[in-house]
């Protein structure tokens, strides 16, 4: 399509600033930082820090300390009751959600600079990815658009609350981009998952040069190409009639001869021969859920997601690597060593290790602690490689013995991979009845004996209590050793743990099934 190929030459420049500044590292990253703090150093939080007297890194890592969420809400309260100047120089022009995998909901302030931080990210990894892929400028996207639990609404001062979707990172080139997207419409404001699930499916089944999909979990599609297979029949007739038995008002041009073929070929590979990537996650807790996804779509290339929350871009896919480029035109990145918990900057990390991301943004986080552990798998001309593995501060501590998502994850890692178990989901959970316990469920459409079940058992213990608290907890008696349980998956398993999770978080789509829960 004509509108794909203009945002794909409206990011080139940034992806050629890109490639200008891997060569570049250190001297991108400190005029990033300085940059930022010239920018603000008469707003509230700067003139509190100096930021006029910073010269260094050594100044900054001195005079602004590691901060989380909850150190900027004083700000933020001020900036909600329309304050200016506070964190920025620049106003603030809305206020993102994030989809609060390990807290309540947290609004993140939006500026003009903070949308240029993500672009320097998302074009460059675009224009790669285009580059390489040319076909699918051919033909359709579908970027997830997915409802939203929060209303839209202003605050107090009048800043409105949340994007209504993902293009709007993008910039002018998204304007292009849209006009070659698969957009159903007011599907941010259903509140029922079959409703979402089903106006999807009838938008993208008439769809014949469908050729890129974006998501954000493969849960998401995986649920998609199920549901697809449960409503067949009235999608099939809703194509050929144009219109949506759930919503009798919505109507489209009818489409007999597509309808037709639908009837004998309602599989991804036979409904959208264009199609030949998808981008998702597939690292952290993702990880377990690309083989089904490789099911759903066989002979697909599955792309997987750089490291992007809501307060900043961090990584992206780039020139088929092993692991994702850092971002470092965006933010001025530190890193905490895993280990000895030193600070680090991003020239000094060191291929192997496990670090904590800390980032400084246009946005007014200044050394913002993301709690997402990344570990480096190479360099790319000295700027580092990362993957995602996890997030630090989801944290299951009843007994004290603070066990997190990445820790658990490693160790069911290690004793499930070696039996090729393939579950069709994890979940580790606390149990108190007369004594305390963790049970680790694990959905499978098979059974192990009992024998395995105990071995599993004993190796799982002696991973956990490689952890000091928890093993502390179990040597005096506050935790019973960890069980076990093979549960029989069903075909909705993952539907009811997905609408489970979406109670208490921001978008389905965005719904990271962790396996501490």
């Amino acid at each position: 399509m004509i509108s794909n190929y203009f945002s794909y030459y409206l990011m080139k420049g940034e992806y050629k600033r890109f490639i200008k500044a891997i060569y570049h590292h250190k001297e991108t990253q400190s005029n990033v930082l300085f940059n930022i703090l010239i920018e603000n150093q008469t707003t509230e939080f700067g003139n509190k820090h100096n930021f006029s007297g910073i010269n260094s890194f050594y100044d900054f890592r001195n005079k602004v300390k590691i901060n989380n969420y909850n150190d900027f809400i004083p700000y933020l309260e001020k900036i909600k009751d329309g304050g200016q100047n506070i964190l920025t120089s620049l106003p603030v022009t809305i206020l993102e959600p994030t989809g609060g995998s390990t807290s309540g909901t947290k609004l993140i302030p939006y500026n003009r600079g903070l949308k240029k931080d993500f672009i320097r990210g998302i074009y460059p990894w675009l224009f790669d990815f285009f580059k390489s892929r040319k076909s699918i400028l051919k033909g359709r996207s579908y970027w997830s658009i997915t409802p939203s639990t929060i209303k839209p609404y202003r605050t107090k001062g009048g800043i409105p609350v949340g994007f209504k979707d993902d293009t709007d990172y993008f910039g002018i080139a998204g304007k292009f981009l849209k006009c070659g997207l698969i957009e159903p419409e007011g599907l941010e404001s259903i509140e029922n998952h079959d409703q979402f699930y089903y106006r999807t499916l009838l938008h993208l089944l008439r769809v014949k040069k469908l050729s890129f999909i974006s998501a954000w979990h493969p849960s998401l599609l995986i649920i998609l190409i199920d549901k697809m297979q449960e409503f067949k029949n009235e999608l099939i007739e809703d194509v050929r009639i144009g219109q949506s038995r759930l919503e009798p008002g919505r109507k489209f041009k009818p489409m007999k001869k597509r309808s037709d073929f639908l009837k004998s070929n309602l599989n991804p590979k036979t409904i959208w021969p264009g199609l030949t990537t998808i981008s998702c996650w597939t690292d952290g807790s993702a990880k377990m859920f690309v083989n089904r996804l490789k099911e759903k779509f066989p002979e697909i290339e599955i792309q997987g997601k750089g490291l992007l929350a809501t307060e900043g871009i961090v990584s992206f896919p780039f020139q088929k690597l092993d692991g994702k480029i850092l971002s470092i035109r965006s933010h001025f990145f530190e890193f905490i060593d895993y280990q000895t918990q030193d600070v680090k900057y991003s020239w000094e990390l060191e291929k192997g290790k496990f670090y904590t991301v800390i980032i400084t943004t246009s946005g007014g986080f200044y050394r913002y602690n993301l709690h997402d552990i990344v570990e480096v798998t190479g360099f790319y001309n000295g700027v580092p490689l990362l993957r995602f593995c996890g997030k630090e501060d989801l944290i299951s501590d009843y007994r004290g013995e603070k066990l997190n998502e990445f820790f658990v994850r490693d160790c069911v890692d290690l004793i499930i991979k070696p039996l090729n178990l393939n579950p069709d989901l994890l979940r580790f959970r606390p149990v108190e009845k007369k004594t305390f316990q963790y049970e680790l469920e694990i959905y499978l459409g098979k059974t192990i004996k009992l024998t395995e079940l105990t071995d599993l058992e004993k190796k799982l213990e002696q991973l956990l209590c490689k952890n000091i608290h928890y093993k502390y907890a179990r040597d005096i008696g506050q935790i019973d050793p960890v069980r076990i349980k093979i549960l029989k998956s069903d075909k909705k398993i993952l539907e009811k743990y997905i609408k489970e999770l979406s109670q208490n978080r921001n978008k389905l789509g965005i719904i990271k099934p962790f396996i501490i829960n």
